[in-house]
């Protein structure tokens, strides 16, 4: 059987067909990925908002029981006279203990 100029003509017709649904799924998909992402997007920098603040509550947090710990071991150390309480400041250590504090002598 010879293939004939309205055969070919046929051929492409659905090939052009076959194109154009190809297309259309590709766009849909890119469409539906592209939603998905931008869903995914959106939970991911809740999440992170979330946990941004949850760290920095910590934080806090610890830097009030942090202080609180230090004034009573600078109470302790005041009363009983036997150590200096120390702290960092900036790149330097200052003596948190109060003025009155006179160490004892060994």
């Amino acid at each position: 059987m010879a293939t004939t100029s309205d055969d070919v003509w046929r051929l492409l017709g659905e090939l052009t067909e076959a194109q154009k649904e190809t297309g259309r799924l590709l766009r849909e998909r890119a469409s539906e990925t592209e939603r998905l992402l931008r869903e995914q997007s959106s939970e991911i920098e809740r999440w992170l908002r979330e946990q941004s603040l949850e760290a920095d509550r910590r934080f806090r947090e610890t830097d009030r029981q942090i202080q609180q710990v230090n004034q009573q071991i600078g109470k302790l150390g005041n009363r009983l006279g036997e150590f200096f309480v120390l702290a960092q400041s900036g790149d330097s250590m200052v003596i948190l203990n109060d003025q009155g504090f006179e160490p004892r002598t060994w």
